[in-house]
């Protein structure tokens, strides 16, 4: 008999094979005539997700009943506690998700992340503003410097109309 992991699991594979199928072959007969001779491809990542996301569903899939059932005490959810659950937070997490999208052209990249992880953060309880606006800062500058130099991909670091006027 399946349990919920199991069928879980088997979801995941599912989707993962469909993944490696597009990754496998429709995206390498899309790729442009210098790409063939490139060392990493832009589906090499693609390929790597959905090997590993296959071993793992199918791990979890022929795993023993006997080791799900010593597993079942340890992490099992109560259905009874449904109501239980922290509700507010996940949709005021996933509000700040659609204000930060909304926010990252016309607040700049810089200033929008800050602001979102300094509130997700905020939400989650974290209180130590100090410490959590450093990390803020420090984080968001690394990834910014990362996408802006190593991938080379612009994010408008700061608020449109400081980028107009430095212009």
């Amino acid at each position: 008999m399946l349990n919920l992991e199991k069928i879980i699991a088997l979801i995941i594979l599912i989707i993962c094979i469909v993944y490696a199928y597009t990754s496998f072959v429709i995206m390498q007969a899309n790729l442009l005539p210098f790409e063939l001779n490139m060392t990493v491809l832009p589906n090499s990542l693609p390929k790597v997700i959905s090997i590993f996301g296959i071993v793992i569903s199918l791990f979890l899939i022929l795993k023993k009943d006997e080791d799900i059932e010593k597993d079942e005490d340890q992490s099992k959810i109560e259905l009874n506690n449904v109501l239980n659950f922290y509700y507010g937070k996940a949709l005021s997490i996933i509000f700040l998700m659609i204000l930060y999208t909304l926010c990252l052209r016309p607040v700049g990249f810089i200033l929008s992340s800050i602001l979102f992880l300094f509130f997700s953060s905020f939400i989650l309880g974290e209180r130590k503003f100090i410490k959590l606006i450093i990390i803020c800062f420090i984080g968001t500058t690394i990834i910014w410097l990362l996408l802006e130099k190593v991938l080379g991909i612009y994010m408008r670091p700061f608020p449109y109309l400081i980028q107009t006027m430095v212009s």
